[in-house]
């Protein structure tokens, strides 16, 4: 009997340590210019927290690096003021303007298609 427990809370323990989600925190500091997200498939996004602009970082290629959104999204940069939040799809993300409220949905794929797109606000 207390073979059996021993193997029941093995295969237990194993589920639960292998049933584990990849997990992204959430930084929001508002002394920092520039703060790394990582992704699921080992990009980074570099997000400059001063004006929203958000650049794919490949370590293991730099040629492969590419600027996800170019055009700042403020005129009025200041530090802290843009946060990356990841979302349940895969590698989709709402980059939110803490002092606007104002989102986009930031969206990379495979094919290097990657774009934002405002999202509209409540009518």
């Amino acid at each position: 009997m207390k073979h059996s427990l021993s193997i029941l809370l093995l295969a237990i323990f194993s589920f639960v340590v292998h049933a584990e989600d990849y997990k992204i925190n959430v930084i929001s500091d508002s002394q920092r210019n520039f703060i790394l997200y990582p992704t699921e498939t080992g990009v980074f996004l570099r997000l400059d927290t001063r004006n929203g602009v958000i650049d794919g970082i490949v370590p293991s290629d730099q040629k492969k690096n590419k600027r996800i959104n170019a055009i700042p999204l403020t005129e009025q940069a200041e530090a802290g003021r843009f946060i990356l939040y990841p979302t349940d799809r895969f590698l989709t993300w709402i980059l939110l303007d803490s002092k606007t409220g104002e989102m986009w949905n930031v969206i990379l794929n495979s094919k290097n298609n990657n774009y934002i797109n405002k999202i509209k606000e409540f009518e």
